[in-house]
């Protein structure tokens, strides 16, 4: 894009594509954001990452699709925010709904493959429209770029195992992933009910969309890293937060 180009002072650009609706991706170096006026910044964005959220200048493609330019220099003040806001304390379990005995504590950053790391999450839900809504963020780091469609998904589980409700989605291309690349999902799952007893339980991972085969999961932190997690993150106090709101909301 010329206006990219322009402002960069270089034509040795590596784009990458998203839906600022959904996600938000913090390159290593110098970036400027182009968004088109049908895929603004989620608010959710524009209020964690204000030095992502300064338009520069507005314009015009060559077939009339308006856009807004963004302009930072570096992704510090994203792993700022990852460092101080975002929770890295998760676990797991070979049963679908785990008890005391079957649960197993971790910390991120958690590696899915050798394709993403997961550094973390954070709680949202507070934003929501409905108090039975979970809203949440995951934040990912690209180790390497992918070939295969990838999704991730965020699903809510009932005290008996059964999905309530689920997000599925990436918003950000893998095709045009470069290692170090930081981005950041948005999540939105609406729940059919909340059961009145039992833990709620919160699940993430990745998945192949042309096999949905599930990326597995390693530790890489300390004694354990490289310890096989499994397929499935269990996101810790979601659930409870999706039910105190249920009730509050009644």
């Amino acid at each position: 894009v010329p206006v990219i180009e322009q402002r960069l002072r270089t034509n040795d650009l590596r784009p990458r594509w998203f839906d600022a609706r959904r996600s938000m991706i913090f390159p290593v170096g110098r970036t400027v954001l182009l968004l088109g006026a049908e895929t603004p910044m989620a608010p959710e964005f524009a209020q964690r990452f204000p030095f992502a959220a300064v338009p520069g200048e507005s314009g015009a493609t060559a077939d009339g699709t308006r856009y807004t330019l963004y302009d930072f220099q570096d992704s510090l003040s994203a792993s700022q925010h990852i460092t101080s806001a975002i929770t890295s304390e998760v676990a797991s379990s070979p049963q679908i709904v785990p008890d005391s005995t079957s649960l197993e504590h971790w910390r991120a950053p958690v590696s899915f493959g050798d394709t993403l790391t997961f550094l973390g999450y954070e709680d949202v839900s507070d934003t929501a429209e409905s108090g039975s809504d979970v809203v949440m963020l995951s934040y990912w780091r690209v180790e390497q770029a992918e070939r295969w469609p990838l999704a991730i998904f965020v699903h809510v589980l009932s005290p008996t195992g059964d999905i309530l409700g689920q997000d599925d989605g990436l918003a950000v291309a893998p095709t045009g992933w470069y290692p170090g690349d930081v981005f950041v999902q948005l999540h939105r799952v609406t729940l059919d009910e909340t059961p009145a007893e039992g833990p709620l339980w919160v699940q993430l991972g990745l998945y192949r969309t042309d096999t949905l085969d599930r990326l597995p999961a390693y530790s890489t932190e300390g004694d354990d890293g490289g310890a096989a997690i499994g397929d499935r993150l269990l996101l810790l106090n979601l659930g409870e937060h999706a039910r105190e709101e249920s009730r509050l909301s009644e």
